[in-house]
């Protein structure tokens, strides 16, 4: 079996870890002064049945043999940059127990990261965190940022490996909202896993 008969994913559709099953592929190898191969791939969610198409644009050379091709398939989808999976698989698990407004925003950062759109998904993150302080220490609105996570810090809710992660977090949410310069994947997965930390603790272990 190689890479593509199954790729390990969340699941755009239903948000569950799963391995998404191929289904069919199709390869347009365009002529023969194209730059590119234009592969496609149909993957099935085992567990709610939906599809996904991957796209990916491997490099052209007239000649080049299936086994190649194959080869070039096969290490391009271990690197998320070299395709695009729609929809795409969500980066965080859901999380149950939430209020309906913190279930929509979570909600659209999934969307946003499932997109690849990080700069929006770790706003909304920030927007959460300040939701959350002021929904359950009756903090003040309109405070900066670092106050408001500050505060979850004072309430104990990351634990002192994270600290450092927290800290960059905190400095970064500060000068981005008045900075244009984009979210990195890394940095962003940074920010959702702590806010998917802090709303797991509140909402769903504590229930």
């Amino acid at each position: 079996m190689n890479n593509l008969d199954l790729i390990d994913s969340i699941c755009g559709t239903c948000g569950k870890e799963v391995g998404l099953i191929e289904l069919r592929a199709y390869v347009n190898d365009g002529y023969s002064n194209a730059s590119a191969i234009n592969y496609f791939d149909v993957f099935m969610c085992p567990r709610c049945k939906s599809g996904s198409v991957l796209n990916m644009k491997l490099p052209y050379r007239q000649g080049r043999s299936d086994m190649e091709v194959q080869m070039l398939k096969d290490s391009a989808v271990n690197n998320r940059d070299m395709y695009v999976l729609s929809p795409g698989p969500l980066p965080m698990p859901r999380v149950k127990n939430l209020p309906d407004d913190i279930e929509s925003a979570w909600e659209e950062v999934l969307n946003a990261g499932g997109a690849s759109a990080w700069t929006a998904a770790e706003l909304m993150c920030r927007k959460i965190l300040m939701h959350v302080s002021v929904d359950q220490f009756d903090m003040e609105a309109g405070l900066s940022f670092a106050s408001y996570v500050k505060k979850l810090d004072e309430e104990r809710f990351f634990p002192r490996m994270m600290m450092p992660v927290v800290d960059g977090i905190r400095e970064r949410g500060n000068r981005a909202t008045h900075d244009l310069a984009s979210t990195t994947r890394e940095q962003a997965m940074k920010t959702l896993d702590v806010t998917h930390h802090v709303l797991r603790t509140i909402y769903e272990i504590s229930i």
